[in-house]
């Protein structure tokens, strides 16, 4: 939607979609698993649930010919007037991860070269705390007591709890959807101060500073596995963890332009 008033423009934008992806993957030793298109599906890798942005532009009503200080001195006007406002807000859902296990249970599936398998979804990866469903030991105890479970999701260390994901049984294809989690979401705010200098009536100069990214923002990733293609793999001791920003932080830049 798009809103035009006096001097100010406003712009939103909401988007709402779900890309699903069905891919055909050859699996090995498993006499009753259906193979095809159909057989592992489940949202791309590159889908956002929602996405807003928004864009907000305001000439500022105050200096000669404006609402406000019309009257003003030629050196206060040349200061304080002829400013423009510039803002881009955009905030996005996290990507799916695709999350993989070893050749734990002697079946298997081929992934650029890698014999993988899907681990068992055995408790609420979005749930910090001991799994009882999990075979593991470790599973039974949190980080802060020596454990494996999160002591919180959603950090830099557990961004979900690895401990719900279990080994399948020997013999069994996993039960985990190809994509059962959610990587961070993100927010951005870019910003940007313009001053107009009238030289004459087809000659303009422009003063502009610039901020993206104004908050600082950090926008996390997982980064996963380099060995399989950077899935998160439960056998990594990089599962669940944040290992990489991948947004620039806050950048200022000043520049002048001259129209004619």
């Amino acid at each position: 939607m798009t809103h035009f008033r006096s001097r100010l423009k406003r712009r939103a934008c909401v988007t709402v979609s779900t890309p699903s992806l069905a891919i055909r993957t050859p699996v090995r030793s498993i006499p009753v698993f259906q193979t095809g298109w159909g057989a592992f599906p489940g949202l791309s890798q590159l889908n956002l649930n929602q996405q807003f942005t928004a864009s907000v532009l305001y000439d500022l009503p105050f200096g000669k010919g404006k609402r406000f200080g019309n009257d003003w001195s030629s050196p206060v006007n040349a200061i304080v007037g002829n400013w423009e406002v510039d803002v881009i807000e955009r905030a996005t859902t996290g990507f799916p991860l695709f999350v993989v296990s070893g050749n734990n249970s002697g079946v298997n599936f081929q992934w650029n070269g890698s014999s993988l398998n899907r681990p068992d979804l055995v408790g609420d990866p979005n749930k910090a705390g001991p799994v009882a469903a999990n075979p593991k030991p470790l599973c039974q105890l949190t980080i802060s007591q020596g454990g494996l479970a999160a002591d919180k999701v959603h950090t830099l260390q557990s961004w979900f709890n690895p401990c719900a994901f279990a080994d399948a049984a020997p013999g069994k294809l996993g039960d985990a959807n190809r994509a059962p989690v959610y990587g961070p979401h993100y927010v951005n705010t870019d910003l940007s101060l313009i001053k107009h200098f009238p030289i004459r009536e087809d000659i303009k100069l422009d003063f502009r500073a610039e901020f993206f990214n104004l908050f600082n923002h950090p926008q996390y990733f997982l980064s996963g596995d380099p060995g399989v293609s950077g899935m998160q793999n439960a056998d990594s001791q990089s599962f669940a963890k944040i290992t990489a920003i991948v947004k620039d932080p806050r950048v200022a830049q000043f520049a002048l332009k001259l129209t004619f």
